[in-house]
């Protein structure tokens, strides 16, 4: 395995041989990540956070692999499409501190298209190393956004900011209310 050039393998080479817990021996490329780029996993951890978040607060939510939004949130009986957008950039300055997230979504046509209201409800705003979400409705084309740390800091797992976040939506979209009654 040594001396083949591989960074996996000279990675092995220093670690000696690995092997999981029944003997066998694992890619050291899968384990170490090499290869990958600095944060590829930061996204879907943060997926799984706020839906661990939310489980924790008692609402029922399910993670998708689809694409426009991460999670379906069961919010009093209607359904809501959220998207999970995480960041670990804390911006200080001379007179304020902020933290900030880029929404731009990329298509065929082109590659920095703002999301829409008519494709997510409501943004889960993850900061990792406050280990915090901030929830935000969706009310117009959004790019990206810049909140004051001390509230993403303060923001815990959410709670305040999604009642927030599902009243401003309701009040501006009422069919948002209405979408989890059935007909009769």
């Amino acid at each position: 395995m040594m001396g083949s050039g591989n960074s996996a393998d000279n990675w092995c080479g220093i670690m000696g041989e690995v092997k999981d817990l029944f003997g066998n021996l694992v890619d050291v490329g899968v384990v170490s990540g090499i290869g990958q780029e600095k944060f590829p996993r930061l996204p879907r951890y943060a997926e799984f956070m706020v839906c661990a978040y939310l489980t924790k607060l008692g609402y029922y939510c399910i993670h998708v692999d689809t694409i426009g939004f991460d999670i379906i949130l069961d919010y009093e009986g209607h359904s809501y499409r959220l998207d999970v957008k995480a960041t670990s950039n804390y911006q200080r300055g001379p007179r304020k501190e902020s933290c900030e997230w880029s929404f731009a979504k990329s298509s065929y046509k082109t590659s920095n298209r703002p999301i829409r209201p008519d494709e997510v409800d409501l943004l889960a705003l993850y900061h990792l190393e406050f280990d915090t979400v901030v929830f935000v409705p969706v009310l117009r084309p959004m790019h990206r956004m810049a909140l004051p740390a001390g509230q993403v800091r303060a923001a815990g797992n959410g709670e305040a900011s999604l009642s927030t976040a599902i009243q401003q939506l309701r009040s501006v979209r009422p069919q948002a209310a209405d979408d989890g009654e059935s007909e009769e």
